[in-house]
Order: structure tokens, then C-alpha cells, then sequence
């Protein structure tokens, strides 16, 4: 595996309601690891939410979760991530 580009999506999140701090502690579960630090390339911040993105260079409509800061969070930019990080968000 390796780095892919992602964005942000704060959508989806807002539709199936849920807490960034719940999907965090999904993503825990789901990888049997807490998360520590953010899962986006070059960042050293601490992890502090469950963020949902989705690939940069895809067509689907797939949503994955993954570890991030809030700084991440927030970006509007593309950022990488390790592909084996990600989890799928059932639709």
C-alpha cells in the first residue's frame, strides 16, 4: 500500500449524525490500535477526531474514516494519508 490524495468531507458526517470523537473510537475498534498521532502525511499533531474523507482520484462515492487533527480537519486542500488507515463508512 501507500500515500493516497483525500479530501475532507464534512457531509457525511452531518447526514448519518454522527460525533467526530464516536467515528474516532469506531476507527479504534475497527484497527484494534488507538490513535495517537494524526494520520496525514508530514503531520505531528495530535490525533483528536474521527475525520471522513474520501479519495481524491476516484469516482465512487465511497466515504472512509481515518484519524486526524482538527487542523486536517479543517483543511480544503488535498492532503495524503496511508491507504491501509483508511475504513470504509457503510452507505
Amino acid at each position: 500500500m501507500a500515500f493516497i490524495r483525500v479530501k475532507n468531507d464534512k457531509i457525511t458526517l452531518k447526514k448519518k449524525l454522527l460525533k467526530t470523537d464516536e467515528v474516532l473510537k469506531y476507527w479504534e475498534n475497527k484497527k484494534d490500535e488507538n490513535s495517537i498521532m494524526c494520520k496525514s502525511r508530514y503531520c505531528q499533531n495530535n490525533t483528536s477526531l474521527g475525520g471522513c474523507i474520501f479519495k481524491s482520484d476516484s469516482k465512487s462515492d465511497k466515504r472512509y474514516i481515518v484519524p486526524i487533527c482538527s487542523e486536517c480537519s479543517n483543511k480544503n486542500e488535498e492532503f495524503e494519508v496511508w491507504e491501509n488507515d483508511l475504513i470504509l463508512i457503510n452507505n
